[in-house]
């Protein structure tokens, strides 16, 4: 006896749906943005982001890019995340007891459900330590870096970034982000970075950013957000005066924001162009609490970002600064 058709597609329909199933129990966990970051002339840490909540994690150091020569046992390698970090899948680790002036290479693995190594082979990435940390300049003027701070919040904007990462960078200047969680340095929901433990790509010694100088900034929100693509909200500032003058002959370091940048200038580099533009456009038909969102891209600030804001951009096109 023959089934009935509407039989037949019920059985594909459940056979179907099984498949999907199968598919997503068997699809491995995955880690996204990870990085190294915090290089001094002794240490470096590693970051990333996973798509599941955090339950252990180390980072294997190797003096090879092809992982022949580990040396893990002889340096202290330490997981620095707090729990709610690692509740929304955010980890960082701190490795200390290096040399100055030298490159390593490290693999990170991160256990949830399942432990998952980045990368998953050789070669290894490398990072290379500071030459050294200096107090001042050559013209024996001291370095006086502030600390960057960022209040941090869940896509609504509203619901404080416990656990949250804060990792900044100089684009033009520092070998290596730096970065922070929620509540370090400064009292939740905000992170504060410190500019001083930025090193010169270049020289390898400490690094002074110059008023104006490009930031960098990511939010790094976690399982906020399902797609791991959007867990990182990207903001860029400059680095605002230092106008503190020095007392008793020690610079005083000051808690700042970034200056913002130029509305039209969504990518901070001086000149309105289609970058600009395409970042607009990455987050269009967003609305506020969407991942997608950003606030810096809701130029006319009415919550969605719209043909509005992206006409705000096109109508300052080709333009360099200093805009009129």
């Amino acid at each position: 006896m023959r089934a009935h058709p509407n039989v037949r597609g019920l059985v594909r329909s459940a056979l179907g749906a099984v498949c999907l199933l199968a598919a997503v129990l068997t699809t491995p966990a995955a880690l996204v943005d990870v990085m190294p970051t915090d290089v001094t002339t002794r240490a470096f840490s590693v970051v990333w982001a996973a798509d599941e909540p955090i339950a252990s994690a180390t980072v294997r150091v190797f003096s090879d890019a092809a992982g022949t020569t580990e040396i893990t046992d002889a340096l202290t390698v330490t997981l620095v995340a707090p729990q709610a970090a690692l509740d929304l899948g955010l980890g960082k680790i701190d490795v200390t007891g290096l040399a100055a002036d030298t490159c390593y290479y490290w693999q990170v693995e991160s256990t949830g459900a399942v432990p998952v190594q980045s990368p998953a082979a050789p070669p290894f990435p490398e990072v290379c330590t500071a030459l050294s940390t200096t107090k001042a300049t050559a013209a024996e003027t001291p370095i006086v870096n502030d600390l960057i701070v960022e209040p941090l919040s869940a896509p609504d904007g509203v619901t404080p970034g416990d656990g949250m990462l804060l990792v900044l960078s100089l684009p033009a200047l520092g070998a290596y982000p730096v970065s922070s969680f929620a509540g370090e340095n400064a009292a939740l929901p905000s992170a504060a970075v410190d500019l001083g433990n930025v090193h010169d790509a270049t020289s390898g010694t400490s690094a002074e950013p110059a008023t104006g100088d490009v930031l960098r900034i990511r939010h790094f929100r976690g399982l906020h957000c399902a797609d791991p693509d959007e867990q990182a909200l990207v903001r860029y500032r400059r680095v605002p005066a230092h106008d503190e003058l020095p007392t008793l002959g020690a610079p005083i370091v000051e808690l700042e924001a970034g200056d913002p940048c130029f509305f039209a200038d969504t990518e901070c580099d001086d000149t309105i162009d289609i970058l600009d533009a395409q970042r607009v456009l990455n987050a269009f038909d967003s609305q506020s609490g969407d991942c997608r969102f950003q606030a810096d891209l809701d130029i006319v600030a009415d919550q969605e970002i719209d043909v509005l804001d992206l006409q705000s951009v096109l109508n300052r096109f080709g333009q360099s600064a200093p805009f009129p």
